[in-house]
């Protein structure tokens, strides 16, 4: 997977998920917070898993999206 996808994923994740929670601690519905919970969860380990460097493998998460070199290897980023 692309790794500006896969952190283009993880935000979507993110904001998909805090409508609900913020509407289940609202109205103290407890299920929509586990679920919204896990939706965040689910994206954010994704994106760990995911949004690496295609040649050194190290993570890329801790930078901003459209990058166009990898800020360890020095590599290009398709």
């Amino acid at each position: 997977m692309n790794h500006n996808l896969s952190r283009i994923l993880m935000y979507v994740s993110f904001l998909v998920g805090i409508i609900p929670f913020a509407i289940g601690t609202a109205k103290d519905i407890t299920w929509l917070i586990i679920c919204s919970l896990i939706l965040i969860a689910v994206g954010y380990i994704q994106a760990c898993i995911f949004a690496r460097c295609p040649h050194c493998g190290k993570s890329l998460m801790k930078r901003l999206l459209g990058q166009e070199y990898c800020p360890w290897c020095g590599e290009p980023l398709d």
